[in-house]
């Protein structure tokens, strides 16, 4: 017992001096490019107020199948969600089981530990048992993002599925769901603005509207970025990858309650 009481103290202290985010994404899923996906980045963008296609050839030349299918609870979540705004949204029995699905899921991985363990320490929960309603309740809840007058978003929809306001495409940040919208043929890539080795901000098209600038991870499994966004929406010290890049990170307010709005990374 108090072997293990000494473990956690140590693994708090070092929690707290070194940058969680570094230490999830060390954990991360091994997700190789040439060997899981091949991407095919095209020619650089500089002007945001470009309408033209300077990338003809598919942003994602391949993606392993092993990946698709290791995931799938993450992809069960994408067609609970209807991407154009000022939709009502209500979850069904099955959408429910899918998101506690991929919550406990989640927290079965390393990071998801990790997480847990933050929740606890930090005091955002009082139990273990409350972690997955607290995490259900800050990303899956549904709000009227344009005060409509409907429920038509979420953070988990805004940031895993993205969303279509008129002629503005919001959030959008996740590399498998660009991948899996340009296997359907409603994403089309324009070009690249930025990138490195592990992130890329591009110009495309979504369902015929235009998007200037976005971006995202690449190869990252959702449950690393899923585990990394949370804690980056709960605690402002951490914003930095570090030699990556930093995230933006933006609450959205409902009924007086804090809700994840929008996460994306800066290069």
């Amino acid at each position: 017992m108090l072997k293990k009481i000494i473990e956690f103290l140590v693994l708090k202290v070092f929690r707290r001096n070194n940058n969680i985010l570094n230490i999830m994404w060390n954990n991360r899923d091994e997700i190789i490019i040439g060997r899981d996906y091949s991407i095919n980045y095209g020619k650089k963008i500089n002007d945001k107020n470009n309408k033209i296609d300077h990338s003809s050839e598919p942003l994602f030349e391949f993606v392993n199948k092993d990946i698709i299918d290791k995931y799938d609870d993450f992809i069960n979540l994408l067609d609970n969600y209807t991407k154009k705004l000022k939709i009502n949204e209500v979850y069904s029995i099955n959408e429910l089981k899918e998101i506690d699905t991929f919550i406990n899921n989640t927290l079965k991985t390393k990071n998801g530990k990790l997480l847990n363990n933050f929740l606890l320490e930090e005091g955002f929960v009082e139990k273990k048992e409350d972690i997955t309603i607290f995490i259900k309740d800050i990303w899956f809840t549904l709000y009227d993002r344009k005060k409509s007058g409907v429920k038509d978003s979420c953070g988990f929809e805004h940031i895993f599925v993205g969303e279509i306001n008129g002629k503005k495409i919001g959030g959008y940040h996740y590399w498998l769901t660009t991948y899996l919208d340009e296997l359907k043929g409603v994403f089309n890539h324009y070009g690249y603005h930025k990138k490195n080795r592990f992130i890329l901000t591009n110009q495309f098209e979504l369902e015929d509207t235009r998007k200037p600038i976005g971006g995202f991870i690449i190869g990252i499994d959702p449950y690393t970025q899923f585990c990394m966004y949370t804690i980056i929406s709960l605690d402002t010290k951490f914003r930095t990858l570090d030699g990556i890049c930093t995230f933006k990170y933006y609450y959205f307010k409902y009924n007086n309650k804090k809700y994840i709005n929008t996460c994306y990374p800066v290069i």
